[in-house]
């Protein structure tokens, strides 16, 4: 599948970003890996119309009984809930067609 051009899509394409505190995710960042020692926060999906056609992955690694909530930015996705993330390895899988985003899996690791 062809994706499209994004500034810094070259640089940043397929490396896996590491999310410690509230954040907005941009285009180009589809391999999230959130920890969560200091508190609670939010992950704030990039807009689904930059989104169509792309998966996005969110793992937690060390969440320490905290919870990651991610969430669209603007709940401009249609039949958007959000997301709480509160156990270790627990992860997400998102697929957005440039309307909304639907969950593939939501699941903990065993």
């Amino acid at each position: 599948m062809l994706q499209p051009n994004f500034p810094n899509a070259a640089a940043e394409a397929g490396d896996m970003l590491a999310v410690t505190a509230a954040a907005t995710l941009e285009p180009y960042q589809l391999d999230v890996e959130v920890t969560a020692s200091a508190g609670n926060y939010t992950l704030t999906l990039a807009p689904p119309g930059l989104m169509r056609g792309r998966i996005v992955s969110i793992t937690c690694t060390t969440l320490n009984s905290k919870t990651v909530t991610v969430t669209d930015v603007w709940a401009d996705s249609n039949y958007w809930t959000d997301i709480s993330l509160g156990t270790d390895y627990e992860e997400a899988l998102l697929y957005c067609n440039g309307r909304r985003y639907m969950v593939i899996n939501n699941e903990f690791a065993a």
